[in-house]
């Protein structure tokens, strides 16, 4: 199911206005919840009060339910994910560098420019 302009305005109102949460907009919407968390993190839309940093990660792997080993970056490889995109490299460039997929990659860097907007905002 493709997400028209329209879902999208709703997604962003239900999180930021509303605070409704990923899984509440996704039942709402009859879209996955890993649809609706790629396009909150791909526009930057964060829930209404959301604290100015995350949670850390544990910086260990784990295998999700449905069987996908999660490795989190280490802020070494953030800091390089971040000088290669400043340089110019693609997405997909940056993960075979670092053996990652190109879309873990774009994820990735999306989270840490919202972060460093939300730190510059202050």
């Amino acid at each position: 199911m493709k997400v028209t302009n329209r879902d999208l305005e709703k997604i962003f109102d239900m999180r930021e206005r509303r605070g409704f949460s990923v899984m509440k907009i996704a039942k709402v919407l009859g879209l996955s919840k890993s649809t609706v968390g790629w396009h909150l993190i791909k526009y930057g839309v964060e829930k209404k009060g959301a604290a100015p940093e995350p949670k850390v990660n544990k910086l260990r792997s784990y295998v999700r339910k449905d069987g996908v080993v999660i490795r989190p970056f280490s802020s070494e490889e953030s800091l390089r994910a971040e000088r290669m995109s400043k340089e110019g490299m693609t997405d997909s460039e940056i993960g075979r560098q670092l053996g990652r997929k190109p879309n873990v990659v774009t994820t990735h860097l999306r989270i840490l420019a919202r972060r460093a907007a939300r730190a510059e905002a202050g």
